[in-house]
């Protein structure tokens, strides 16, 4: 019997089932912020955000589990998307710099 029940979790986490942590995320938005949808429509909502978010995602997971209020459920995901897309965008000035740094100092003199 326990043999079975270890298989049904490891087939759960390996075939793309929800971690406790996504469930607890999800449990806090329809708690805190009237999410009506569902908690499969909300863990797939918030596995959407994972490519946004990268590496942050983990810290938003921790973050909106612990949230209370909505408030600061909304602010966990804000700055898991805001923390990727500053990183996203130093990138881009890294790139532009490379690209117009040398022609845009000579034009400047």
């Amino acid at each position: 019997m326990m043999t079975g029940r270890l298989l049904a979790l490891v087939l759960a986490v390996g075939c793309g089932g929800s971690s406790a942590k996504e469930e607890k995320s999800c449990e806090r938005a329809i708690k805190l912020c009237g999410y009506a949808d569902g908690m499969d429509a909300c863990i797939k909502d918030v596995r959407e955000t994972k490519p946004a978010m990268g590496e942050s995602y983990a810290r938003f997971l921790d973050c909106s589990g612990a949230a209370e209020n909505c408030g600061e459920y909304l602010g966990c995901a804000v700055g898991g998307i805001g923390v990727e897309g500053m990183k996203q965008l130093d990138g881009m000035r890294r790139g532009m710099q490379k690209m117009l740094g040398d022609p845009l100092r000579e034009r400047l003199r």
